[in-house]
């Protein structure tokens, strides 16, 4: 592919499409982006070489609409690679991020440009909405719409305290402006493509702690879809390697905050760890109620004894990680028990 960063376009907003597998969902989230009330758009669709005919579906939409841009990749090669590329080859002033299972509300794009342009903040940060199978679950941001943030403050606002509900290490509710996601020398910030899951945080910290503003919008603006059928971070067939690298990339964040001096640096891998890897480990167990809590009671215990003693990013990550295994020891053996 041409490593080539293409010449900014002023006003234009790319939105930037991963897709791979999700023909059941495509439809639905390339129609709520043609269908913004902001005309000034630049889409680019890349598939990562889906085998369920969603490339179809994308060049269908290409043939509708001449803003979108159809990448076919003929080699799978996961979804942080995929955004490196189409980052790559934005032409917008604006960048934003959406998943080919999810969609956006038609009015998206428009009110976190506004924003932007009227605060001139570097970063828009929307609400959005947790699509459950079985209903919805909207999750407002915390502030006003128009409050304006400070690079300590976004960065503790998206890796809060535990208890607290404003929780946003995601790429896919924000609106960046292009010089946001550059390095000094003027080319994208990369994702780490090596990276299997919760690339998003490691990325995310990267970007912000070079920021000098961020914006928030109140409004849920982007609808996820949790728990779907085949989502690699939410089905009963998650590997451990899939919460290993989740563990990798939250201890490379805390690196990457504690060295700078920011104090969420601990808030954000606590927050995250018994968060995201609860749910990780749940679905490693099969969801098996009694497996899982077994698991994660060992998981917590040993998680408060390692944050007592103050260690080290990279001790932590370590520990986490025979965790990992030993859980997956656990539940292998429980399995076996079952046919005993």
């Amino acid at each position: 592919m041409n490593d080539v960063v293409q010449t900014e376009v002023a006003g234009l907003t790319s939105v930037l499409v991963a897709v791979y597998n999700v023909a059941p969902y495509l439809d639905e989230c390339i129609a709520s982006i043609v269908n913004q009330d902001e005309c000034n758009l630049e889409i680019i669709v890349i598939d990562d070489a889906s085998t369920d005919g969603s490339g179809d579906i994308a060049d269908a939409w290409a043939h509708k609409d001449p803003r979108i841009t159809v990448i076919r990749k003929p080699v799978n090669a996961g979804l942080y690679d995929t955004r490196n590329l189409s980052v790559r080859i934005a032409k917008g002033e604006y960048i934003a991020f959406v998943d080919g299972d999810d969609y956006i509300k038609p009015n998206m794009v428009s009110a976190m440009r506004e924003q932007l342009e009227k605060t001139e903040a570097d970063v828009a940060l929307c609400g959005w909405v947790d699509l459950m199978p079985d209903g919805s679950n909207d999750r407002l941001v915390a502030a006003e719409t128009g409050t304006v943030l400070d690079t300590e403050s976004t960065l503790s606002y998206c890796f809060p305290e535990m208890g607290d509900t404003s929780y946003s290490p995601y790429v896919w509710n924000k609106l960046f402006r292009r010089r946001a996601i550059l390095d000094a020398s003027g080319r994208p910030i990369a994702f780490d493509s090596k990276r299997i899951a919760s690339e998003d945080t490691t990325w995310l910290i990267r970007v912000l702690m070079g920021i000098s503003s961020a914006v928030l919008i109140q409004d849920a603006l982007y609808v996820y879809r949790s728990q779907r059928t085949g989502n690699k971070t939410t089905s009963a067939a998650v590997s451990p390697d899939l919460a290993i690298s989740a563990v990798d990339s939250f201890s490379e964040g805390w690196e990457l905050l504690a060295s700078a001096g920011f104090p969420c640096a601990r808030n954000m891998l606590q927050r995250a760890l018994v968060h995201r890897q609860r749910g990780m480990y749940a679905a490693i167990a099969g969801r098996d109620e009694s497996v899982w809590r077994a698991c994660t009671n060992h998981y917590l215990r040993d998680v408060g004894i390692w944050f007592a003693s103050s260690p080290s990013p990279r001790h932590l990550a370590w520990c986490l990680k025979r965790v990992v295994r030993r859980m997956q020891l656990e539940i292998n053996h429980s399995i076996s028990q079952q046919f005993v």
